[in-house]
Formats: structure tokens, C-alpha cells, sequence
């Protein structure tokens, strides 16, 4: 059992708490390639998809569909993610 200081919640019995967040957005190079590994991997599926503009070429937002939080995948060759 891990070390809690008092008055902290041991997450490790609390099940699947919800924090809120609904998605993260990640830049790829190759949109094809990162949904492949997110259906394998992650068992996700699409559930929208785009066509970008500017300097984003696609976009794809896939999602278990038991919960409800989802990777948006943002294609384009000229952006950077964010440190």
C-alpha cells in the first residue's frame, strides 16, 4: 500500500473517478498510421472526422465507446505540439 499524507484520497480505491476532462488533442504526422495504433491498441473508434484548413490537413476524434473521453488526432506537416 502506497504512503498517503492525511487527508489525501487513495485514488487506487476509488473506481474509475471522473476528473472532467473530456478529450486530448495530439498533432501527428500521419493520420492513417496513429488512428491504426489507437484502434489496435486502445480499442477506440472513430466518431467524427474532418477535413482541416490552414495548416491542419485532418482531424479525428476517436473514443471508447463506454466512456467519455476522447483523443482528437490533428494532422499537419507544419505544426509543432506543444511542449
Amino acid at each position: 500500500m502506497p504512503d498517503i499524507k492525511p487527508g489525501a484520497q487513495d485514488m487506487s480505491e476509488t473506481p474509475h473517478p471522473d476528473r472532467g476532462l473530456t478529450h486530448v488533442a495530439l498533432v501527428v504526422r500521419d493520420l492513417d498510421r496513429s488512428r491504426a495504433f489507437y484502434e489496435t491498441f486502445a480499442g477506440l473508434s472513430a466518431t467524427h472526422e474532418r477535413q482541416g484548413a490552414g495548416p491542419i490537413n485532418r482531424v479525428v476524434w476517436m473514443a471508447d465507446p463506454h466512456t467519455r473521453f476522447a483523443v482528437v488526432l490533428v494532422e499537419s506537416d507544419a505544426l509543432r505540439d506543444t511542449p
